[in-house]
């Protein structure tokens, strides 16, 4: 049921994720607004629900960690090099920020890990 329950959340998270990628697919390609590590770190964040299920079908759950160690560099990668308060793509950057926290947090879930909620 907690599986269940934390798929559903995540699709519906993905789906929004999708929406607003599929909204700006022209200008991510076409755009220089849009940087290397926004798009590096919204692909990542795609993945998971394949990872899941692929870990699942495997019963290789170091997948899963493998994945959350990549992605919390992609995050670091991504706060490193945009400004996300103030920025002229401030919207988009916050919803990667919800994003990222969402799913590192349900990845850490499902290894057992409590997530924190701030440092």
């Amino acid at each position: 049921n907690e599986v269940r329950k934390f798929l559903n959340e995540t699709r519906e998270l993905f789906d929004i994720l999708r929406s607003e990628l599929e909204d700006r697919s022209k200008e991510f390609r076409r755009s220089p607004g849009f940087e290397e590590s926004e798009v590096k770190l919204a692909k990542k964040i795609a993945l998971f629900p394949l990872i899941v299920n692929d870990a699942s079908k495997n019963l290789y759950p170091s997948a899963i960690a493998s994945y959350a160690y990549e992605l919390a560099q992609s995050f670091n990668e991504f706060y490193q090099a945009v400004s996300v308060i103030g920025s002229k793509e401030e919207s988009f950057r916050i919803l990667l920020v919800h994003s990222f926290r969402h799913t590192i947090k349900n990845a850490l879930a499902l290894l057992g890990i409590q997530a924190l909620e701030e440092m």
